[in-house]
């Protein structure tokens, strides 16, 4: 039997180091640099930042920060807790401990910061602390893990197993965006369906919540104001008809840009309008741009096998391409960036492709400010990053057997 692969690196809390501090101009000044970056405020108050290609790294490798695994949870076989089926989240609990909802399983198992397994809540069934259909979790107030079921609740769980509450969910997206912020704000995303391009899609806005603490309130969900998502540039897709005509499917076309948009930890959106280039904003719930960040950046050439390759997976098999497809249309080169998480601190990381199936991190601070592209172990092209905390980076990995793994990175900061 095979014991569970961990490391054993201890747990520990660091000081964290000053962040690049920005000398802001007003409105029709000079615009300040910092590490080679041009900041400018703009008229609307917006804070616009011009980032060099190579950033602050780049001049001092010696501060270049590196991720570095501290823990590898997980076996092919073994003990039961430590065989995964389908890993839905993992994020931090209290004291270094690690909470890990594994669907297939129907657990939400809670492990110590060395990796060792402490217990399990939940199970098949429909009674209170068990769990129907495809349960996910993700992290409440005051170090709670929330798990949402197919039942339409919300399970509140306490570290020692106990269930200690349960609500209504108040959204019709099942196991969508849910996000409580450091303020008390509960961000639950809600979705419409439109007619759009001859097909139904979803427009999505939130409902935010408070957790009510006096009288008939208390300990009860309280719906509060609804805001809207972001309204950003559609994909690029194509529509694929099925040989009968009773069936429409759209396909993004492959390597494009993608205009994408996340909710940060605080509540605020960051969103790219996915034009090709290196930006990143940062904008109010209400709609106001906050942040605008850019970067110069040299396209990666797709290779040529990956790209036909792609291009065959994405036609459909007898489907016909409503309004025709060209393969042409598929790029030769790499978006300038895959995918985005902001940190519980701010810290922004960017993933992008740099060749050769391996990709880059981008870091930039909460300021905006690009410090340079981190040391990523060698696997981290497969790794999924569930949850960025200003120390360690959590994830899941499968290896070439498709099994799951759970990961913990520490963030270290050489030269601070």
């Amino acid at each position: 039997m095979n014991s569970p692969t961990r490391f054993a690196t201890p747990f520990r809390t660091k000081v964290l180091p000053l962040l690049a501090t920005l000398a802001l101009t007003s409105c029709g000044s000079e615009p300040a640099a910092s590490g080679g970056a041009v900041v400018d405020t703009l008229a609307n108050g917006a804070v616009r930042v011009v980032n060099t290609a190579e950033g602050i790294w780049g001049l001092d490798e010696t501060k270049r920060w590196v991720l570095v695994e501290d823990l590898r949870i997980g076996v092919l076989d073994g003990e039961a807790p430590y065989v995964f089926g389908s890993v839905r989240n993992v994020f931090p609990g209290t004291q270094g401990r690690i909470w890990v909802m594994d669907s297939q399983a129907f657990e939400l198992r809670l492990f110590s910061a060395d990796g060792s397994f402490e217990r399990a809540v939940g199970g098949r069934g429909e009674g209170p602390g068990e769990f129907a259909g495809n349960p996910c979790a993700f992290p409440g107030p005051n170090g709670e893990a929330w798990v949402e079921d197919t039942l339409r609740r919300w399970q509140r769980f306490i570290e020692d197993g106990t269930l200690v509450g349960s609500h209504r969910v108040t959204s019709n997206l099942g196991c969508g965006i849910r996000r409580w912020t450091p303020d008390g704000r509960f961000f639950v995303v809600n979705t419409r369906r439109v007619a759009g391009a001859g097909i139904f899609e979803t427009t999505s806005f939130f409902v935010v919540h408070r957790m009510g603490t006096e009288g008939d309130f208390e300990g009860e969900l309280i719906q509060g104001d609804t805001v809207f998502s972001p309204v950003v540039p559609s994909s690029p897709m194509v529509i694929w008809v099925s040989p009968n005509g009773r069936s429409r499917n759209g396909r993004i076309i492959p390597f494009t840009p993608r205009p994408t948009w996340v909710l940060g930890p605080s509540g605020d959106f960051w969103l790219t309008d996915g034009d090709g280039s290196y930006a990143i904003r940062r904008q109010s719930p209400v709609g106001d741009t906050l942040l605008m960040i850019e970067r110069p950046h040299v396209p990666v050439p797709v290779p040529n096998s990956i790209r036909a390759e792609a291009i065959q997976d994405f036609r459909r098999e007898g489907w016909t391409a409503e309004g025709g497809f060209d393969p042409d249309q598929v790029p030769r080169v790499y978006p300038p960036f895959d995918r985005f998480t902001i940190g519980t601190d701010g810290t922004l990381w960017v993933r992008r492709q740099i060749g050769d199936g391996a990709v880059g991190l981008d870091v930039f601070s909460p300021d905006g400010i690009y410090f340079g592209e981190a040391v990523v172990p060698q696997d981290f092209a497969q790794m999924r990053i569930t949850y960025a905390g200003p120390d360690w980076l959590y994830g899941v990995v499968r290896d070439d057997f498709d099994v799951p793994y759970v990961v913990r990175l520490e963030v270290r900061r050489p030269g601070t």
